[in-house]
């Protein structure tokens, strides 16, 4: 990939970013390479980047202090804008999509969900799972980690929403996702995506593939709602529940059917790709990395004095540094970006209405400028007073700002919960030995590419 320096005229004359072609812009290596791209175009021109995407301008900002501006300070500038409407068509008007005093209703209705009283409770839902998975994995010789991965974290998820086996379903809804997150990409890389609603073939299939995981989401909540009509023991505590019952403490109003829709889809599609994808790198970078493995093992089978199993995963330390430096190294959630709705001074430029500010952590979390041997694995990086000496949004796997994942909480303990379970069970092992190169897939998030075979040997 050839990188051309390329100055803009007008407001932004010191700007500079890869050239491009004179009609897509820098779209093409963006669709093909994206992340070697952004790397490459950062270490070129700087942590201010101008990219031409077909009719759009794009900044890539790796530093730190704008970060913050775009995602705290003046977070009122900006909105989702483009890409998130392509996540619409199908995750519908959730937290995720939604913009303004709309996000701001639900962010309200929806966060005491997410309260730590009910973490514990399901805590132990993401126990029994992993209890499970461990039962499943004795036997088998080798099994694809994405894919395992993934099949426990949409039952995790599938449970602690409906608060019930859900397998039946998740088999069917799996794929489809898989397919709609495909098709998500191909739209946001295309120069002028199509709506939905123009008859071509790849439209019509989309749209066949919305309306079954629509039936499948709707089946699944209604269900719900009839066993817990019809049960009035049934006291058991799930998201769908609490969604169902938050109400709003300025109006006194609940979430319609179709926002109730629309937040249970965004948590059972969000709340199970990112996890997953997490869970299977840090599996890989523990096989890549033995004396690791061994010393995290060692932790989590010593005696521990912690009062319940909330509290006791939450207390391994070296484990979650692990977690961390797996997502330093892998975000599963690898782009987010925003748009500018009105003219906003950052370190290098002035970001215009209706630009696109893009903030890549997989740049970032790889700056040499903010961690040494960037591409070495070590988790001692995250010790207290090793991440006292970086900037806060230098590492923002979750995001940042009043953005920041909802369920960011709820991820770690399951992260927790899983690989402590797995540990105690199993030595990892890739089939290709521990030197073997996993290549990332960035996707809308960033999955192992192709399979990845592993073996999980009884210890």
């Amino acid at each position: 990939m050839e990188l051309h320096t390329s100055r803009t005229n007008g407001p932004n004359p010191g700007a500079a970013g890869p050239k491009g072609h004179w009609f897509f812009g820098n779209l093409l290596d963006r669709r093909r390479r994206p992340l070697e791209l952004y790397a490459d175009s950062t270490r070129v021109y700087g942590k201010t980047v101008r990219f031409r995407m077909g009719p759009k301008t794009v900044w890539l900002l790796s530093n730190p202090v704008d970060v913050q501006l775009v995602l705290h300070d003046q977070a009122k500038k900006f909105v989702k804008g483009y890409g998130y409407d392509i996540l619409e068509i199908f995750l519908g008007r959730g937290l995720l999509t939604s913009d303004g005093s709309f996000w701001h209703r639900q962010r309200r209705l929806i966060q005491p969900v997410f309260h730590r009283s009910n973490l514990v409770g399901f805590a132990q839902v993401m126990q029994d799972e992993a209890d499970a998975l461990v039962l499943r994995l004795r036997g088998q010789v080798e099994v694809d980690v994405t894919t395992t991965m993934l099949k426990l974290t949409m039952e995790i998820v599938g449970k602690t929403l409906f608060g019930t086996n859900v397998s039946d379903h998740t088999s069917e809804v799996s794929p489809i996702i898989s397919e709609l997150i495909e098709d998500a990409n191909r739209r946001l890389l295309s120069v002028v995506p199509l709506p939905v609603s123009v008859p071509l073939p790849r439209n019509l299939r989309t749209r066949r593939l919305i309306e079954r995981l629509d039936g499948l989401m709707s089946k699944m909540i209604e269900e719900r709602r009839n066993q817990k009509e019809n049960d009035p023991k049934d006291k058991g505590i799930d998201l769908l529940s609490l969604l169902i019952a938050a109400t709003d403490d300025q109006t006194n109003e609940r979430m319609t059917d179709r926002q109730l829709r629309d937040e249970a889809m965004t948590i059972f599609v969000a709340g199970h790709e990112t996890t997953a994808n997490a869970l299977a790198w840090t599996l890989i970078l523990l096989a890549q990395h033995p004396e690791v493995q061994t010393r995290a093992r060692e932790e989590v089978q010593k005696p521990n004095a912690a009062p319940g199993l909330f509290e006791r995963v939450l207390s391994y330390e070296y484990l979650g540094r692990v977690i961390d430096e797996s997502m330093r190294m892998y975000p599963p959630a690898w782009v987010v970006s925003r748009q500018s709705t009105e003219p906003v001074a950052l370190s290098q430029t002035v970001v215009h209405p209706d630009e696109i500010v893009a903030i890549s952590s997989w740049v970032l979390h790889r700056d040499p400028d903010f961690w040494k041997d960037p591409q070495t694995f070590d988790p001692e990086r995250f010790t207290a007073d090793e991440c006292a000496k970086r900037h806060k949004y230098s590492y923002i796997p979750f995001g940042a700002g009043p953005r920041q994942c909802i369920g960011t909480q709820f991820a770690r303990v399951e992260l927790l919960t899983v690989l402590s379970t797995l540990l105690r069970n199993y030595r990892f092992e890739l089939s290709g030995g521990s030197q073997q190169k996993i290549e990332p897939h960035p996707l809308v998030t960033l999955r192992p590419r192709g399979r990845v075979p592993m073996k999980f040997i009884p210890i």
